[in-house]
This record gives C-alpha cells, sequence and structure tokens, in this order.
C-alpha cells in the first residue's frame, strides 16, 4: 500500500506529486459568529464568586495585621529592659503572672469596608482583658483533654470504682491496726450469759472469744491475767466450741486431748465441710482412665483423687444414679471413701498371703484387699451382723473377688477356729 509501480523506463508515465494518499488536509476553517468576540463587554461574577474574592481579601489583610503585631511584640520585648514596671502593666502582665495568666484573645471580624480599615489602623497593642470565672484548673483540664483521648463513660465509672475500692482497703488495713494495737483481755462471760443456750449466743463473738482464748493458751505466762488460772481458760474454751459447734462436752474433751489447740478450729471447721463421692477402681476389670471415659460419657463430672492413690476418682456432679450405672453393676468400681484406701495402703497386702478382716461389713476394704492380691491366697471378711454380711457376699460377687471367706462369728471366740485353717 502506498508503494509506486515498477515500470520500464520508457514505457512508464512520469509520476508527479506526493500521490493520492499522501495529501495534505486544509486548515480549518469556523464561521463568522464564532470567530467574533465582544471586546467591550465584560465578564459577569457571580455571588458566590464575590464571597470568595472577599474571603481572599480578609485573609490578606489578616495576615498583614499579624505581621504588623509579631514587629510590636518584638520591639516592646526589646525595650522592656529599660521600661519601669508600670509600663509593663500597660502591655501585658509580670514575669511572676505569665506563667498562669494568659490575656483574653479578641475575634476580629471583617464583614464590612470599615472594620477592614480599623483593623488595618488597629497598630496598638491588644487590651489585657481577664474574666473571673477562668481559673487555672480550666486551663489545665483543657490541655489534658487536648493531650489525652477522651475517655468512655465505663472507663470513668471504672475509675471511680477502683478509688472506691482502694479507701475501702486503707480503711480496712487502719481499722487491724488499730484493733492490734488496742488488744483487749478476753472477757470472761457472766452466770447469765454463760447459761444462754448456742443459738441466742452471738456466733461472731464466740469464735472471737475462742481465738483469743486460744491465743492466751499459745502463751499462758505473758498474756493471762492475774487472777486467772489454766483450767478456767481451758473451760471457757470448751463451753464456747460446744456452743459454737453443737458438740457434746464428752466428745469436746476427746477432741481436746488428741489435737494441739492451733489445730482445734481447723479440725472442727473441716468437718462442718460436707465429704466428696469417691470411688474405687477395680483392677481386676478395668483401668481408672477407661473408667473415667465411660463415666463421662454418661454424663458425669469425675477427676482423679490425688497423686497419693491411683485408683480413686471424685465425682462433683452426676446426671444419672452413680450406684446403678451398668459400669457399676458390672463390678468396674465401688464406692468407698478415700479414707478408707489409707489402711489397706499402710497393710499393702502381697499376693499368696493370709489375711484377715474382723469387721469387714460392707466389704469396700475387703475387696480392696483382695485386688491387689490378685485373688490369690486367703482373704477371710468377718463381721458380727449377720445383715451386714449379706453386703460383703453381694460386693465379692460383683467385683469379682474368689479368694474371700465370709464369716458371721463374734471376734473375741474367732482365734479358736482360726488354728484349724
Amino acid at each position: 500500500m502506498g508503494r509506486r509501480k515498477i515500470t520500464d523506463e520508457k514505457t512508464a508515465k512520469q509520476i508527479r506529486g506526493p500521490g493520492r494518499k499522501a495529501k495534505k488536509q486544509g486548515e480549518p476553517t469556523f464561521p463568522k459568529e464564532l470567530t467574533q468576540t465582544k471586546s467591550t463587554e465584560k465578564k459577569k461574577i457571580s455571588s458566590r464568586g464575590k464571597q470568595r474574592a472577599r474571603k481572599r481579601l480578609q485573609k490578606e489583610q489578616l495576615k498583614q495585621t499579624i505581621k504588623k503585631n509579631t514587629k510590636l511584640k518584638t520591639t516592646t520585648k526589646r525595650q522592656s529592659d529599660g521600661e519601669s514596671n508600670d509600663e509593663e502593666q500597660t502591655n501585658g502582665y509580670t514575669d511572676e503572672n505569665q506563667q498562669w495568666l494568659k490575656p483574653k484573645k479578641k475575634k476580629e471580624l471583617f464583614d464590612d469596608d470599615q472594620n477592614d480599615e480599623e483593623s488595618m489602623d488597629d497598630d496598638a497593642p491588644l487590651n489585657d482583658e481577664f474574666n473571673e470565672m477562668e481559673s487555672t484548673s480550666e486551663e489545665e483540664e483543657e490541655e489534658d483533654n487536648d493531650n489525652e483521648e477522651p475517655k468512655l463513660d465505663i472507663e470513668k465509672q471504672s475509675k471511680k470504682l477502683r478509688e472506691k475500692q482502694r479507701q475501702v482497703k486503707e480503711r480496712a488495713e487502719q481499722e487491724l491496726l488499730t484493733n492490734i494495737q488496742q488488744h483487749e483481755k478476753v472477757q470472761f462471760p457472766s452466770g447469765q450469759e454463760v447459761t444462754k443456750e448456742a443459738p441466742q449466743a452471738d456466733l461472731q463473738l464466740l469464735m472471737h472469744r475462742i481465738r483469743e482464748v486460744i491465743n492466751v493458751l499459745n502463751d499462758f505466762k505473758n498474756k493471762r491475767e492475774a487472777n486467772r488460772s489454766r483450767k478456767e481458760y481451758l473451760d471457757l474454751l470448751k463451753q464456747d466450741l460446744c456452743n459454737y459447734y453443737s458438740y457434746n462436752e464428752f466428745l469436746m474433751n476427746k477432741i481436746i486431748e488428741l489435737f494441739p489447740l492451733a489445730e482445734i478450729i481447723d479440725f472442727l471447721e473441716a468437718n462442718e465441710v460436707q465429704r466428696p463421692v469417691t470411688i474405687r477402681t477395680n483392677t481386676l476389670k478395668t483401668r481408672r482412665r477407661d473408667l473415667a471415659q465411660a463415666l463421662i460419657n454418661r454424663g458425669v463430672n469425675v477427676d482423679p483423687l490425688d497423686k497419693w492413690t491411683k485408683v480413686g476418682l471424685v465425682i462433683y456432679n452426676s446426671q444419672v444414679p452413680i450406684g446403678a450405672t451398668p459400669e457399676y453393676l458390672s463390678g468396674h468400681y465401688m464406692l468407698q471413701g478415700a479414707s478408707s484406701f489409707l489402711p489397706v495402703m499402710a497393710l499393702a497386702p502381697q499376693p499368696n498371703e493370709r489375711v484377715l478382716d474382723m469387721c469387714a461389713a460392707p466389704g469396700g476394704k475387703a475387696t480392696y484387699i483382695g485386688a491387689l492380691m490378685r485373688n490369690s491366697g486367703i482373704l477371710v471378711a468377718n463381721d458380727a451382723n449377720k445383715d451386714r454380711a449379706k453386703a460383703i457376699i453381694a460386693n465379692t460377687h460383683r467385683l469379682g473377688i474368689t479368694n474371700t471367706i465370709v464369716t458371721n462369728l463374734d471376734g473375741r471366740h474367732f482365734s479358736e477356729l482360726i488354728r484349724n485353717m
């Protein structure tokens, strides 16, 4: 496309011009109506454009006034060294008040041409005006609010609650210190107070007096009253303990003889707590891990009892009765208190031994001994009560103990029968 045809020089016609496709386009032509411009008429400015122009002028005038004010301030500062204090007060505040006082700034408005002229001619420094309502605390709060982010209502309320808790804690500590410093001696009750029954007595006062008596008895030589004997303190302690925990005098005497004074309250408080439900895994039929998984699948909240036993499980709550599950009926576990594990662990029975359980009903310890002996040797489970001995037979059959002899004999004559075994 666009190439010239090659022909012989004789026959070919002479080609003139650039060719058809290389022809140049002429200059564009416009109608006269469009080309004519009216130079005499001025462009009309809209009201919006006028407002913009006025704002530009106002900004320029503001810049000029700011420059003039800064020049005046620099000149006044240079001249302030040689001037008196009276002249300083007319231009601003003294050096002592400059840190906390700030002159009120005037807002300049440029709505009319007259205000523009006044602002241009106003070369005098600003008057010092200060409102009494504006205090330093408001200025500090504004500066803090500018620096810190705004807090939510929940954050403010939580801050107030923390302050209240801190104050309450400090007051409680102060009261404790004052109570320790103002330590009162034990006040013995009068005859009317002694005759009061436990429900009528104030339990808080009783516990407070119990602790004070124990404190005196632990250091009796230094803390006792001159005219009081140790027997009087012990009698008061027994009486208060019986009233507080609802024990009789005989049982409380035995507890005081068994335990030291520092451990009596801990022992009595432990007796008030409900005993947890514990079970013992029958190792002849299952393992503790498998049993726990099976009970969890049935909706039982169960955990290992403690590190000192490998067969105990503690049950917190259950959706099914623990004594009627298929695992219980098939002899995978025994409902047994954790304290009854300890005698068997202390005995540590070995296979092929002969063991006698004189008071075996209902068979918890006896079946544990049989499981540790692996159904070898001989285990004699005796109980003087015939009805309770039936429970031993039922549990040994359910748990699969085969080396057990169940007897219903008096333990005082049992030695005569042992010779024949």
